[in-house]
């Protein structure tokens, strides 16, 4: 009888560590060769159909991204159904857990893959700097470090980096309204707007039902996808000073300004409830006003189209890493009115990267290996690392001659000083950089990104008269 349960618990165990192996996959497909009915194939580079048994088994040597679930060679010897998580990175078995499976995983395309497949070159030499004038004649495609790896920045006056991409839902609709002051309001949807306004106060506006999308690439992210910026119903002119650039011309970013937390993207409490601790600060719990309305944006007009299926999920950084106060004092709390800067707000910082320091406020949707989690959709803003790059301000010289220059002013996502009064990293009409306060009505421009497995179908040459299209 101790025989026999010896072996029974053998058996168990071999399955729960055979379980933890396959459900601790984080990142890259691995072989343990103590567990015989798990072999997992990686192909060595993308597009050689060459794949290679894995057996590594240091996990911190694991890259985060970059490879997917070939179901087409990926059987099981009794049929169980193999399943991947593109958001824990994992590899899961149906059915039957005890099977025997061969798992091939194909490793997606790289950043360089992607910028040969849109027959573009970076230009490896004088790399730009956030110190660097905006007048600088330094213009091109330039590597720069990213959470995934080596990403591609676009910047200046470029004519290369057009994208065509969705439409307006047929029946689109945005709502406005005017307050007491003459600022206008814009929505998505009547709900929100008479949320705001009141039943009935709301004016309609359909011109943009059913038009087509324009995008421009900000950067090729180091996973290879492509991040794109939204640019009108109609390709625009780089010094273009067009309402059509935005996709909603007044928005705020939330509708009080008198907390620390309001600089977040999401915050900690609920709306008027003030934040005493830093985590409860930055606790990522209620929505702010400008991730609802974009929220909306995207629901009315991306999600179940057949263009939502080509969107995928990277982080868009929320940073709230803060370095001091107003006065230069290091000693602060970053929460309640406490005056607190930003490191979005150094201007005078070269040592910009594109790199989330907090996990926290890496704003994802599913990916918990990279990101937070947190979001409802893939979907985001600009940071201001990635306007500054592209050729924007940060001395107050005005510069319309790079391809993020709309003619109106836009929030981006990056935090910029609080106190008495929270404020965002903002790109103005004339192409600078500032911050502008939380609670003042700018416009609105989307960001998303395009899985790198779909770039090579990608058609057009990137100009205005051809842009890149599905």
């Amino acid at each position: 009888m101790r025989k026999k349960t010896k072996i029974v618990f053998s058996v168990l165990f071999a399955f729960v560590l055979v379980s933890i192996l396959i459900m601790s996959l984080n990142h890259k497909i691995f072989i343990n060769d103590k567990y015989k009915n798990i072999a997992i194939y990686v192909e060595s580079a993308y597009g050689t159909n060459d794949f290679v048994l894995s057996t590594n088994l240091d996990m911190n040597k694991i890259p985060k991204s970059g490879y997917k679930l070939d179901t087409t060679r990926s059987t099981c010897v009794n049929n169980s159904v193999l399943s991947w998580s593109n958001a824990k990175r994992n590899v899961s078995i149906s059915t039957n857990k005890s099977d025997k499976c061969s798992v091939y995983l194909t490793k997606l395309p790289d950043s360089d893959d992607v910028l040969g497949f849109l027959n573009l070159t970076a230009n490896l030499d004088d790399i730009p700097n956030t110190s660097m004038s905006s007048s600088s004649d330094v213009e091109g495609i330039f590597p720069i470090e990213d959470d995934y790896g080596v990403s591609y920045v676009f910047r200046g006056n470029l004519v290369n980096n057009y994208v065509k991409f969705g439409q307006y839902a047929s029946n689109y609709v945005e709502y406005n309204y005017m307050d007491g002051n003459g600022n206008e309001y814009y929505y998505p949807n009547l709900a929100l707007c008479e949320s705001y306004a009141g039943v009935g106060n709301c004016q309609t506006n359909n011109s943009k039902a059913g038009a087509d999308m324009y995008w421009r690439i900000i950067r090729v992210n180091g996973d290879g996808s492509l991040r794109l910026v939204y640019d009108g119903t109609s390709a625009h002119d780089n010094n273009d000073a067009s309402v059509d650039r935005v996709a909603l011309p007044g928005v705020l970013w939330n509708t009080r300004d008198d907390d620390n937390k309001y600089v977040g993207y999401m915050y900690g409490g609920a709306l008027g409830t003030a934040s005493t601790s830093l985590a409860g600060a930055v606790a990522n719990e209620t929505d702010t006003n400008i991730k609802t309305i974009l929220d909306a944006w995207y629901s009315v007009n991306i999600l179940g189209t057949s263009y939502a299926e080509f969107i995928s999920d990277e982080i868009f950084c929320n940073d709230r890493t803060f370095i001091g106060d107003q006065s230069g004092n290091s000693d602060i709390l970053g929460y309640g009115g406490t005056s607190t800067l930003y490191r979005s707000a150094d201007l005078s910082n070269s040592e910009f990267d594109l790199k989330c320091p907090q996990k926290n406020d890496a704003f994802t949707v599913e990916d918990i290996a990279n990101g937070n989690g947190n979001l409802n959709n893939p979907i985001g803003l600009l940071t201001v690392e990635d306007a500054i790059y592209a050729g924007a301000s940060t001395n107050g010289d005005t510069n319309s001659n790079y391809f993020l220059y709309k003619g109106f002013k836009y929030y981006t996502m990056s935090p910029g000083i609080s106190g008495s009064q929270a404020k965002i990293m903002t790109v103005l009409g004339d192409g600078s950089i500032t911050y502008e306060p939380a609670v003042i009505p700018i416009s609105l421009v989307p960001v998303i990104n395009i899985s790198s497995e779909y770039v090579e179908a990608l058609e057009g040459n990137g100009s205005k008269s051809n842009p890149y299209h599905f």
